[in-house]
């Protein structure tokens, strides 16, 4: 293997902080996706087999996709600031796991309890441009996924990776490469894939779950915002629009979403793919796909936002969409027109 890999000291350290500390709170990014998710469970796994107390804690509650990965929906807490057991468990926790995120204002609502903490900080990350906001920061852009990293660590560290993990791990993978199609995808990433399956991971079976549960509801909404499909720039820019009355008059689940923005790049011609999300008094999320040329991490850092080459996100809060849209698209439309 070529890839470049995190030096096996890191993790050693790692491993002294955990030998050290009893509490742990295991965070990540608001709407947590397949990595985010794979990647907590991992880390929880592999916490509890070293006997510490240990909660996920994240804003928004496990997508309803990824449930078959839990036994117990109440292995992921969700913070509320109401819920004060949540505040003092991360207030009193010696170490902080913060996963998958390069920027601490990606924990939304819980930047303030999270960062505040007297606890020992660790992010474990494979973005471009993260912050370096934690005590100790271990980023590897070159990684596929931060389920990678989880990866490595768990091998240094001697866990003898279990079936749950190995799944937790193989769902993290396929979905930050997208079925191993995004230009992440690369020999590690199917070198783990076959060690996972060496486990007993069953891929058909998973790939079922993940990608093959669309409901009519979601069907419906999919539909409606295809309606709206705009092209621009000969072709090569194209968006659409989700608002809050077509999430209501559909009964669709935000999370429901996955994969909606990478419709239109299967277009010929297609290299800019965006899709704006209303969000009722909380302004537009904004999220963004490209193919070979184009850099959509460079692209959303003008807004405030990030993410990788060929996926990124924007959160414009207290934007409303039409505007947003404005903002956004004029400023796609001159990278066509340079």
């Amino acid at each position: 293997m070529t890839k470049q890999k995190v030096p096996e000291e890191i993790w050693r350290q790692v491993d002294a902080v955990i030998a050290k500390s009893n509490k742990f709170t295991i965070t990540s990014h608001v709407n947590p996706d397949g990595d985010a998710v794979g990647s907590e469970l991992a880390l929880y796994n592999y916490l509890l087999w070293r006997n510490k107390e240990v909660k996920i804690i994240n804003n928004n509650p496990l997508p309803v996709v990824f449930n078959f990965l839990v036994d117990s929906l109440e292995v992921f807490g969700v913070f509320d600031d109401d819920r004060k057991t949540f505040q003092d468990w991360i207030n009193k926790s010696d170490v902080i796991f913060i996963l998958d995120i390069s920027n601490p204002d990606r924990l939304s609502r819980m930047n303030d309890c999270v960062t505040g903490s007297a606890a020992y900080k660790i992010c474990i990350d494979h973005h471009e441009g993260n912050d370096l906001f934690a005590d100790l920061n271990i980023i590897n852009v070159s990684a596929c996924a931060t389920a990678e990293l989880l990866y490595e660590a768990l091998t240094v560290l001697d866990y003898d990776i279990d079936i749950r993990t190995a799944t937790a791990l193989y769902v993290a993978i396929l979905t930050d490469t997208a079925s191993f199609t995004h230009p992440n995808t690369s020999e590690s990433a199917h070198h783990i894939a076959s060690k996972l399956l060496g486990l007993g991971v069953k891929p058909g079976e998973i790939h079922k779950k993940v990608y093959e549960t669309n409901t009519w509801k979601r069907t419906d909404l999919l539909q409606r915002a295809l309606s709206g499909l705009k092209s621009e720039c000969n072709g090569k820019l194209t968006w659409m629009k989700i608002t809050g009355k077509m999430i209501a008059a559909t009964g669709a689940m935000l999370e429901e979403l996955e994969g909606f923005v990478d419709f239109s790049l299967t277009i010929i011609g297609v290299e800019f793919s965006i899709l704006f999300l209303e969000v009722p008094g909380k302004g537009t999320k904004i999220s963004l796909r490209s193919k070979e040329f184009l850099n959509v991490h460079e692209f959303a850092k003008q807004f405030g936002g990030g993410g990788h080459k060929h996926a990124a996100g924007i959160r414009l809060y207290d934007v409303e969409i039409d505007n947003a849209i404005k903002q956004v698209i004029e400023k796609a439309r001159g990278i066509f027109e340079e």
